[in-house]
């Protein structure tokens, strides 16, 4: 009888206590053979970066290198430091899902503020 060996990872696409994969593929397997099964911790945990004060490419960049992904841009009129986030959700080093959204507030002139809720880009 083959002997079986469980291991786990993180998976963002199979749910926690699903098996991922196995070690050989299917098939027919010697009484000798080990079997290693993989199964799904689900999706990796990680930190919120700090958006606050960073401009909008360096804010994706911290984003994406958190392995999180852009949520809600909104706009807000802030004439000094414009382009530089102001605020963000959730917070700064919270504990969230990889994957999950991260919603933030962009500084920008009035008139950007117009065009925006107008349907128009700049």
């Amino acid at each position: 009888m083959p002997t079986s060996i469980v291991s786990y990872e993180n998976s963002a696409t199979v749910p926690a206590g699903n098996v991922i994969r196995t070690e050989p593929v299917p098939g027919p397997v010697g009484s000798a053979q080990v079997i290693n099964i993989v199964v799904s911790l689900g999706s990796g945990q990680t930190a919120v970066p700090t958006l606050t004060g960073l401009n909008i490419v360096n804010a994706e960049a911290a984003i994406a290198t958190a392995l999180l992904v852009k949520g809600t841009i909104t706009y807000a009129v802030y004439p000094q430091n414009l382009y530089v986030i102001t605020a963000q959700s959730p917070s700064p080093a919270a504990v969230v899902s990889v994957g999950s959204a991260v919603n933030y507030t962009v500084a920008v002139a009035a008139s950007v503020v117009n065009e925006k809720s107008r349907g128009r880009r700049r």
